[in-house]
């Protein structure tokens, strides 16, 4: 199980554009992106599973939250892993061709969407029509791909197709400025949504630190 390095390695450079953090440093067969959050200081992001790979990343790190993230299986990560390193949650790369991409949009009753664009991110917004914000998600067009970030449905909010309709307009949006291919790294409450939306699982998105 591995995904196609060019769409990874324009994930990894969208995710840095959105997260507003550093371009992405090749590091082997993948990338190394800062993060700088206090449980989650760097990450190293690779298309693959190569136990070499495994061997060097752990011997060379040995503070904790640097995270190796590999598009491989749990079980096939947590078997190369050194006893003191402890796997993350699950996630799942994903993606979706044009035709899902060009489905059509619903805007929940009583809620108004709008969009801004800053530094290469397209940021929509839904809020209700008092202007409480109630979803968001980010667009980051990188030629024939384009990531979605950070989609999000506030929790009074949710069940009510907030979410579907993030993701339609964006999807439209990234057509409209030439993406050929929507990709995304899911939750697995997320992976939910998006299956039921046509998107498809690419990988395990498997994550392994040394905890704090």
């Amino acid at each position: 199980m591995s995904v196609d390095p060019d769409l990874l390695a324009e994930w990894a450079a969208a995710w840095a554009i959105s997260r507003g953090k550093p371009a992405p440093v090749p590091v082997h067969n993948g990338f190394y992106l800062l993060d700088g959050r206090p449980q989650q200081t760097a990450r190293y992001v690779f298309p693959d599973l190569r136990e070499e790979v495994v061997r060097d990343m752990t011997a060379r790190i040995d503070e904790p939250w640097v995270y190796l993230k590999f598009c491989a299986p749990r079980e096939a990560v947590a078997a190369l892993l050194p006893e003191r390193w402890r796997l993350a949650d699950p996630g799942y790369m994903m993606a979706a061709g044009s035709e899902i991409l060009a489905e059509p949009c619903d805007q929940p009753q009583g809620y108004m969407a709008s969009l801004t664009e800053q530094g290469g991110v397209v940021a929509l917004s839904i809020a209700t029509e008092g202007g409480e914000e109630a979803a968001r998600g980010r667009l980051i067009p990188r030629g024939r791909f384009a990531s979605f970030d950070q989609i999000e449905t506030e929790e009074t909010h949710r069940r009510r197709g907030l979410g579907r309709a993030v993701m339609r307009t964006l999807g439209r949006e990234a057509l409209r400025r030439g993406a050929e291919q929507g990709v995304l790294v899911a939750t697995p409450a997320g992976r939910a949504l998006y299956t039921s939306l046509g998107w498809e699982t690419l990988s395990d998105y498997t994550s392994a630190c040394l905890p704090g």
